[in-house]
């Protein structure tokens, strides 16, 4: 599968990558804000570290938003400027909901049920929540309230906890997971320093471009992914979550002996094993050789019972769709994407759903069905701000770009430096150098 077009992407580190993405996460949520007229706006922002709060209130200041503290209390969890707001068309104040931490059981029950005042026409409301605790419990007692939530921000500053905060229980995070709250999954992982992070959790904490904070963790369970994001070998005992991780990132793949049956299962990761274990990783790897219709269906009979695998089947799609491109066989091409979008439309797996919508993005646009490529265009972009990652962002304007490129190179060439742009300052360098080459196309 080609290096630029996999399940995740790890940006190389960068430096003051941490300024950087804080503004990139404060100029989107503010342009969400800014784009409201009349529509309400509920939204929880995730604050990690000590001075995150004031620098969110300060950027958004910046931004022509105007901050007010609206302090929720046992007594009134809704606070009485909040509450007897008038909005208008042309409001700009934005309700920060504090002081959640210290809410009872009692008290969250009673801010679900009075919701409606924190959702409602011409009304800016942001529920600040600062640590582990104050999230889990807003899930667990106000769980309305969260499932009205419309938008999520991520912001991350000064330094994180010297010690770490208590994971969230299990149904909790199968909840995120399942239902891919990036956000809330990265604030885990960087206040619980990573103790139970898995491969997905780090890689989006990375794409969140807020990476870095991680380096400034003692050493523990965040240290092996540290070791490989900076191009080093993890060390000591090689988990199958790390060499899933090094099969897909480094370039050099890990001897076979490190490998071990453990992966066995992951399709993605056996696209990259020369010498993978027995069963389906050895079909992927062995290739259609002369009889793609043939390998497919072998491929398809073996995953055909999967369930709840959405995202393991649609990357096997995608490197069925693969073989066929390289085969120039558009009717399989075009039969393996569709397979692969449907099984990864499922809210849990938005990476992979990115991954192969854009390949039948650009097989759109190279046989000029625009209102096929329009529509899916306008899917992708629908789903970005919940990736809450400048690397997708900067995808969509390459996917512009590569729409519009056929008609007018003008805005297209808008398109791709702003591309290149999020792509140099936020890590990804290869992936600007292959925009720059789309540039020079269409100069």
């Amino acid at each position: 599968m080609s290096r630029l077009c996999r399940e995740s992407e790890w940006p190389l580190p960068a430096s003051a990558d941490a300024d950087v993405s804080l503004e990139f996460h404060l100029d989107r949520y503010a342009r969400w804000l800014l784009t409201a007229g009349a529509d309400p706006r509920l939204s929880i922002v995730l604050c990690a570290g000590e001075t995150a709060k004031a620098n969110f209130i300060e950027g958004m200041t910046a931004r022509k938003i105007t901050p007010e503290i609206a302090l929720a209390t046992s007594k009134q969890p809704v606070a009485p400027n909040l509450s007897q707001h008038q909005g208008t068309h042309f409001n700009s104040t934005l309700y920060l909901v504090d002081g959640l931490k210290s809410l009872d059981r009692d008290a969250l029950n009673t801010l679900n049920g009075q919701r409606g005042l924190l959702n409602r026409m011409a009304t800016w409301v942001a529920l600040i929540v600062e640590d582990m605790d104050t999230l889990c419990r807003l899930y667990q007692f106000s769980d309305g309230l969260m499932r009205e939530t419309m938008r999520r921000a991520l912001v991350v500053s000064g330094t994180l906890p010297d010690a770490p905060q208590a994971p969230a229980p299990a149904s909790q995070m199968n909840l995120w997971r399942r239902h891919a709250r990036v956000a809330e999954l990265a604030f885990h992982t960087m206040m619980t320093h990573a103790v139970i992070a898995d491969y997905d959790d780090v890689s989006r904490t990375l794409r969140s471009g807020y990476g870095g904070a991680l380096n400034t963790l003692p050493m523990g369970q965040w240290t092996p992914w540290q070791r490989l994001w900076h191009g080093a070998e993890p060390g000591g005992r090689m988990t199958a979550d790390i060499a899933s991780a090094w099969v897909r990132h480094l370039p050099d793949l890990p001897q076979e002996s490190l490998l071990g049956d453990a992966l066995a299962t992951r399709p993605l990761c056996a696209v990259h094993v020369p010498s993978p274990p027995s069963g389906l990783p050895a079909l992927m790897a062995s290739g259609p050789q002369g009889n793609i219709a043939g390998w497919a269906a072998s491929l398809r009979d073996v995953t055909g019972a999967w369930r709840r695998r959405d995202a393991e089947r649609a990357v096997v799609e995608l490197h069925i769709a693969e073989h066929y491109a390289a085969a120039e066989d558009l009717e399989g091409c075009l039969d393996a994407l569709t397979q692969g979008l449907e099984a990864s439309r499922t809210p849990a797996c938005p990476e992979v759903f990115f991954e192969v919508a854009a390949f039948l993005l650009k097989l759109h646009i190279l046989l000029g069905q625009r209102k096929e490529a329009l529509m899916l265009l306008n899917d992708l972009e629908s789903r970005v701000p919940e990736l809450h990652s400048p690397f997708y962002d900067a995808r969509i304007h390459l996917a512009r770009g590569d729409y519009r490129a056929p008609l007018d190179p003008t805005p297209a060439r808008v398109e791709y430096t702003a591309a290149i742009e999020l792509f140099r300052i936020h890590g990804y360098a290869t992936w600007a150098d292959v925009v720059e080459e789309r540039v020079r196309g269409v100069s």
